[in-house]
């Protein structure tokens, strides 16, 4: 006699183990957060990618990517590869790559970039310089470059004043 069928046993469920994996795209992206309770005063340095949703007063640099989230006050000169900001900055941006201005981004000051992008929403208040990167560029080495462009640019028309125009016709 069978006592017991498979299909009268229920089977062990397991528990779903807590998920600690990040929420946002941005967060997928980066693998170092200062979350919205941190601040910090003074230089912050770091390597690889970093997402701020903190506090930040003092300068940031970096041969990685910045990401400003929603709830950040950023109050600092920013010198990195690249930079997407979705909240507050005070200071000035100076990237080699690519600058992003999302919807909620507010920058207040001047961005030198290769590339920008701004969404609309984002509040840009500042000049920017965009094109190939400076950064490194000695004095003789603009100056060559400056000579070069300046090579390539029309040479301006002189015209001869009104009384003394003259005009050449050959006669044959």
């Amino acid at each position: 006699m069978d006592v017991a069928k498979s299909q009268d046993i229920p089977e062990p469920v397991a528990e779903a183990a807590p998920s600690y994996a990040p929420t946002t795209r941005v967060q997928q992206l980066t693998r170092n957060v200062l979350n919205s309770d941190v601040e910090v005063i003074g230089s912050l340095r770091f390597s690889d990618d970093l997402l701020i949703d903190g506090t930040v007063e003092g300068d940031i640099s970096s041969e990685g990517v910045l990401s400003v989230g929603q709830n950040a006050v950023i109050r600092a000169e920013i010198n990195t590869k690249s930079v997407i900001i979705h909240g507050k900055v005070i200071g000035n941006v100076t990237v080699t790559d690519r600058v992003e201005l999302k919807s909620t981004a507010e920058l207040v000051g001047d961005i030198q970039a290769a590339s920008l992008a701004i969404e609309g929403g984002a509040i840009f208040i500042g000049h920017s310089t965009v094109g190939a990167p400076t950064v490194g560029t000695t004095g003789a080495s603009a100056a060559k470059k400056a000579a070069s462009v300046h090579a390539f640019a029309p040479e301006p028309e002189t015209h001869a004043p009104a009384s003394q125009s003259t005009l050449d016709i050959d006669a044959e």
